[in-house]
């Protein structure tokens, strides 16, 4: 894994991109039994001179996406922010009338 996270980064300055590895996060995805085993070693990854230590969940464009990949994370966090936008569309069109959930 350290070799593919320095490709990454090899690919980055190649582009004249620079990794940040403070907003890096890594992510393992497996089944639970898989996951179970990992949790047992060290999955810490080391890119350029900082170690990015593996979260449950990570946001990528905007979604939310856990090592089982069950979408619960994104489902649960998704009704609220869309309620909001539901109403300011409403807002936008002239209903004056808006329900929050």
């Amino acid at each position: 894994m350290i070799l593919c996270a320095d490709d990454i980064n090899s690919w980055c300055k190649s582009r004249r991109l620079q990794l940040n590895a403070s907003k890096t996060e890594a992510i393992w995805f497996g089944s639970k039994l898989n996951l179970a085993q990992l949790n047992k070693r060290d999955c810490s990854i080391k890119v350029c001179s900082s170690i990015i230590q593996t979260a449950a969940v990570v946001r990528d464009l905007g979604l939310l996406l856990d090592s089982e990949l069950s979408m619960m994370q994104h489902v649960t966090k998704w009704p609220p922010s869309a309620c909001g936008f539901i109403c300011v569309l409403w807002h936008v069109s002239g209903i004056a009338i808006c329900m929050m959930y």
